[in-house]
């Protein structure tokens, strides 16, 4: 699920065949893969927990996640890096 937090719309309802599964760990945003139930899990109820998980901890939008409050920090955020 491609969530646009600026837009604060994705791909719309339908069901994943990989999702992630976002939590708090150590009052961090974490996350884990889910490869074993496909199709069971909906887009809205991922966007949902994205949402609630983030609010536990404070985060506004994808510009308040940084290092020292994720657990995985260099998989979550892509981050552009230009070519010289």
């Amino acid at each position: 699920m491609n969530y646009r937090f600026n837009d604060d719309k994705y791909e719309g309802a339908r069901d994943l065949a990989v999702y992630v599964d976002w939590k708090v760990n150590n009052n961090k945003l974490s996350y884990e893969l889910v490869f074993n139930n496909p199709l069971q899990q909906n887009s809205n109820a991922i966007a949902n927990q994205l949402l609630c998980t983030m609010k536990t901890l404070g985060l506004t939008d994808t510009n308040s996640i940084y290092n020292h409050n994720t657990i995985g920090y260099d998989n979550i955020v892509y981050e552009k890096k230009t070519l010289m």
